[in-house]
């Protein structure tokens, strides 16, 4: 995940922490929808 936003682990993890980045969490692996993952693409692309 981190390779295709480009961004850190702890990053990701500030995502996570802050909701900017919904996930759900089964047995200690975290899950992205594709459609959350897509919209935080196109939101950093427009900076």
């Amino acid at each position: 995940m981190c390779k295709l936003l480009n961004i850190s682990k702890r990053t990701l993890q500030h995502y996570r922490d802050t909701g900017v980045l919904p996930f759900a969490q089964i047995r200690h692996k975290c899950y992205y929808k594709r459609e959350d993952v897509e919209r935080l693409l196109q939101t950093k692309s427009e900076k």
